[in-house]
């Protein structure tokens, strides 16, 4: 399985990203569209996230899902377009670079260094394609890109940035040190349903961390804002359910730990995942967090496709009925 290799790599990647220099900066006067699918779109929000921070919200950013821009869109010529892909041959990704290029917009592509070279006025590479369909080193090296990107964007505002990454690759490191405890790996494996939570920034990881365990191990994973699982979502909670809810950083009025109590209260299987959770996380910066909490995720769905026998670097491409639906439409 290429998917343990693609894990491990990433901290390396990330290190020679963040020590690169990246001669591209977008202008905060004008319009900043990051616009992704699937992984790539949590990267963008990330990215988002990252700039309002950056600029104390005083910005017009957002981060779009590709296929709705695309067909629906707004791009004038003053819009700054970023593109996020694995490969850069993506449908939808590569018409909003084809509409933005059509009425003048200065585009960025940010991809893998692949053999696609995407229509846009500058392309910044992330490192080589993952060999696993299941991506991570490419989530990863991509926000380690688009943080480079902000940060030449805003030098002087994103210094909490600079700084919150300047020790990541090392962390990235020890994180991966962390060994999955015994007892949720075997309940993953025996649980019909999956749930992951996350508070604000981790809310993007969240949906990063039930896509991987889809892709990977087969099984349905959903994700939801911390709140959000606390409003009718208990209704559908009972023992067959497996949740991993995302420690934060920041003060969620105590949310984590109630919605953990009534998970465990009607028998479902609930555990933290931080620093100081069940399922450990190295101690970072908050903004360095998406580097740090998703891999714990990560790990746990190879260890859970070993146990099972799934296959995370086909995603189930390679067996019927699955591979003539999954290859019956263009991505």
């Amino acid at each position: 399985m290429f998917l343990h290799d693609e894990i491990q790599r990433q901290p390396t990647e990330v290190q020679r990203i963040l020590s690169s220099p990246i001669d591209q900066a977008l202008n905060t006067d004008h319009p900043i569209r990051f616009v992704g699918i699937g992984t790539s779109l949590h990267a963008c929000r990330v990215a988002e996230f990252w700039l309002r921070e950056a600029a104390d919200d005083q910005i017009n950013v957002r981060a779009e899902e590709a296929h709705h821009f695309a067909l629906h869109g707004t791009i004038t010529p003053e819009t700054q377009i970023v593109v996020v892909s694995h490969r850069g041959t993506k449908r939808f990704p590569n018409e909003v670079l084809l509409r933005a290029s059509e009425v003048g917009s200065r585009t960025i592509a940010i991809t893998s260094d692949s053999e696609a070279s995407p229509t846009a006025d500058f392309v910044l590479r992330t490192c080589s394609p993952d060999k696993s369909s299941t991506h991570t080193v490419s989530y990863t090296s991509a926000l380690a890109v688009l943080a480079r990107l902000i940060m030449n964007t805003l030098p002087n505002e994103s210094e909490d940035l600079r700084v919150a990454l300047q020790d990541t690759p090392r962390q990235m490191r020890f994180g991966l040190q962390l060994a999955i405890p015994e007892e949720v790996r075997n309940a993953l494996v025996h649980s019909s349903r999956v749930l992951v939570t996350g508070f604000g920034i981790d809310a993007i990881t969240a949906d990063e961390a039930a896509l991987k365990l889809k892709e990977g191990t087969y099984k349905w994973a959903d994700s939801l804002t911390t709140e959000f699982a606390l409003h009718g979502p208990p209704a559908s909670y009972d023992d067959t359910l497996c949740a991993l809810l995302i420690q934060p950083t920041a003060d969620d009025g105590g949310r984590t730990q109630t919605l953990e109590s009534v998970l465990r209260s009607v028998g479902a299987y609930a555990w933290t995942v931080g620093v100081d959770g069940f399922v450990q996380t190295a101690e970072c910066h908050a903004l360095a967090r998406p580097f740090m909490t998703v891999l714990p995720f990560q790990q746990l769905v190879a260890e859970v496709a070993d146990d099972m026998g799934t296959n995370p670097d086909t995603i189930r491409t390679d067996t019927e009925p699955w591979k003539s639906a999954m290859t019956s439409f263009q991505l």
